[in-house]
């Protein structure tokens, strides 16, 4: 029994001499730490004032060129275009859009959205609640979805 204690000893210290080293700044990983780490110091940094974004786009008329396709979208957008024989796609939940000119198309689809045009020659509503309200001319109307108005007004 001896010589086995002797020899398990050996092959131990023979086995723990022989173990690669590492350099020093390689990090190593380490079972749990007996030692409470030393508390970092907080620094009180000062405070930001950041604005609210406005829910409002531009603040004046957008121009629309003749020909052209303008598209509002997103949600609880106000925003004013001048329309001048192109084509107007709006779409999302609870825009409020007034189209100044003619325009050739309008199309309206979404939630909740409110649209005034001055003139179409085309307008489209389609998806949910949405509010079309045209002033002059008398526009091919086409409607689908649910509880969408296009009226004259």
């Amino acid at each position: 029994m001896f010589f086995a204690v002797i020899t398990a000893g050996v092959a131990g210290l023979v086995f723990y001499a022989a173990k690669p080293t590492l350099p020093q700044n390689v990090p190593t990983i380490s079972g749990p730490s007996t030692t409470r780490p030393a508390r970092s110091t907080v620094v009180k940094l000062p405070t930001r004032t950041t604005a609210t974004p406005s829910t409002t786009s531009a603040p004046g008329p957008t121009y629309a060129p003749p020909g052209s396709t303008f598209s509002v979208s997103g949600t609880h957008k106000q925003i004013t275009v001048n329309c001048d024989d192109c084509s107007v796609s709006v779409s999302g939940v609870s825009n409020t859009v007034e189209i100044l000119g003619n325009c050739d198309t309008l199309t309206v689809s979404g939630v909740e959205n409110t649209v005034t045009v001055e003139a179409a020659r085309k307008i489209g509503a389609s998806g949910f609640d949405n509010k079309v309200t045209y002033h002059s001319g008398e526009p091919e109307v086409s409607k689908s979805g649910n509880n969408n108005t296009v009226e004259h007004g």
